[in-house]
């Protein structure tokens, strides 16, 4: 048998299990100089700068925001202006080999 048949065959028999109740998280852009999350949560940063080529965000923290800054002319501009919680991880139930 394929390789490539074998992996269609093992991605078909994976069963998905629906996320555990948790409170939901709304999924939209939090501006950074409303609100910052909480001292050791992980969320997603936005950054309006072209810092990462053109990829505008990353995994981060409060720490981040607020120490992560670039110089626009002669003012230090904190990097990331928006942020916004990660989704919980997905529980992914895989057959025994």
């Amino acid at each position: 048998m394929s390789l490539a048949l074998q992996l269609l065959m093992m991605s078909q028999s994976l069963h998905i299990v629906e996320l555990k109740e948790k409170e939901e998280i709304p999924m939209e852009w939090i501006d950074a100089q409303i609100a910052l999350p909480n001292e050791c949560e992980r969320v997603l940063l936005f950054t309006p700068y072209p810092i990462f080529g053109e990829d505008h965000s990353c995994v981060g923290n409060r720490e981040s925001i607020k120490t992560c800054t670039t110089r626009i002319g002669t003012k230090e501009t904190p990097v990331f202006t928006h942020w916004m919680p990660l989704p919980p991880k997905p529980t992914i139930i895989r057959p025994l080999l």
